[in-house]
């Protein structure tokens, strides 16, 4: 189990725990409206907490369908942050993560959009194109 999840690695499936597709373009995952990732704790952020990091695009075809995403992002059931984007565009959602909830060797971090669509004749519910989902400690 590794802190820095690449959508591109295939080892990285195995932490990926719901709402990702397959990899496209050896590069990407589109996710779903939820999704969620496995992440090993790094060894000091249970004294100084962390920052959870996704590095994901939203896609110009995703502005139009749905105008804007809101992302909210928990760990271990408690809500972290949310942010609204409304332009497409490559970005880095970050988050506090307390120490107080890194006191174990993994965390499990859950993501959920207020918009998500689905494109043409595919029928998959698609969100944002995510790249990595890390945390590290402060």
């Amino acid at each position: 189990m590794v802190s820095v999840v690449r959508m591109n690695d295939p080892k990285a499936s195995e932490q990926l725990l719901s709402g990702f597709y397959s990899v496209e373009n050896n590069a990407w995952r589109w996710t779903s409206g939820k999704f969620s990732v496995i992440l090993r704790t790094p060894a000091a952020a249970s004294q100084q907490g962390a920052t959870l990091s996704l590095a994901f695009t939203i896609p110009d075809v995703v502005i139009q369908k749905v105008k804007s995403i809101t992302i909210t992002a928990s760990a271990s059931g408690t809500e972290l942050k949310s942010a609204k984007y409304d332009t497409p565009g490559s970005y880095v959602f970050n988050a506090d993560v307390p120490a107080s909830m890194l006191s174990t060797e993994s965390v499990k971090v859950d993501f959920a959009l207020d918009n998500s669509f689905r494109l043409g004749e595919d029928k998959r519910e698609l969100g944002i194109v995510a790249a990595s989902v890390s945390i590290a400690p402060k």
